[in-house]
């Protein structure tokens, strides 16, 4: 059984084509990146598999199809980080908190509270958890977000620009955390503009150009066809000593 299938998906919007027959597989455990130019359709891929957008076409998460779930049963299978997260007055312990929602009457129990401290050390701001969330610089702010989807305790992960708008210290951290998860078992897929981080962390990577499925290719060299496609720019990849991959666009 894959961790998530998707057949044939396609949405409109005004009559606006915005994805084109999308289908491809993702199995479980595996870090996928979703690659693509501005306007692909990269985030409104991700909102379909939340179910937040109504598409044609089939989704099936876990081998349930999307369609026959109801919210709570999905919020349990598949949680979602988006691209940008509001800081508020909520101490970090409450934000992470609301990760529980799918699971807690109206207290938190001793397993809601246990998740979320589970959740804080993971990701490793455990001693940021009665901060306000408006005090958190980025690289925090996005390090609790992953800790609420964490707390949700599904199986798979799905992250928008997980590294936008954050320093090169912080991206580093954030995609270690991610990569450490998906080793642990679960399924993180994120749709990313950093090719680098893509292929130094990514499994795999599918490329998506003009709302329709471009093609795939495991994180590496095989890539470059690819990249040159999706970004109509000469492309480079060369291997560091130390076993990263770096891509060059001229």
């Amino acid at each position: 059984m894959k961790a998530l299938s998707l057949r044939d998906v396609s949405f409109s919007y005004n009559g606006h084509s915005i994805l084109r027959g999308i289908s491809f597989d993702v199995e479980k455990g595996e870090f996928l990146v979703i690659l693509g130019p501005n306007g692909a359709g990269k985030s409104t891929l991700l909102r379909c598999i939340m179910g937040m957008l109504k598409c044609s076409g089939s989704i099936e998460i876990m081998g349930r199809n999307l369609a026959a779930l109801r919210r709570d049963e999905l919020a349990k299978l598949i949680s979602y980080v988006p691209q940008r997260v509001e800081p508020n007055f909520l101490r970090v312990f409450d934000f992470v908190l609301l990760g529980r929602k799918p699971y807690m009457g109206l207290r938190p129990s001793n397993d809601d509270i246990k998740s979320v401290m589970h959740a804080l050390k993971t990701v490793g701001i455990e001693k940021l958890a009665e901060r306000p969330t408006r005090m958190l610089s980025g690289g925090e702010l996005q390090k609790a977000a992953i800790a609420r989807a964490l707390a949700q305790e599904t199986p798979i992960i799905l992250l928008d620009e997980p590294t936008n708008n954050l320093d090169p210290k912080s991206q580093i951290e954030v995609m270690n955390v991610l990569k450490r998860l998906s080793k642990e078992g679960k399924t993180v897929i994120s749709v990313m503009h950093d090719v680098n981080l893509a292929l130094r962390y990514g499994d795999r990577m599918v490329f998506i150009k003009e709302g329709k499925f471009l093609g795939e290719c495991e994180a590496g060299n095989g890539c470059r066809e690819l990249l040159k496609a999706a970004f109509d720019s000469n492309v480079e990849i060369v291997e560091t000593k130390h076993g990263f991959k770096i891509c060059y666009f001229f």
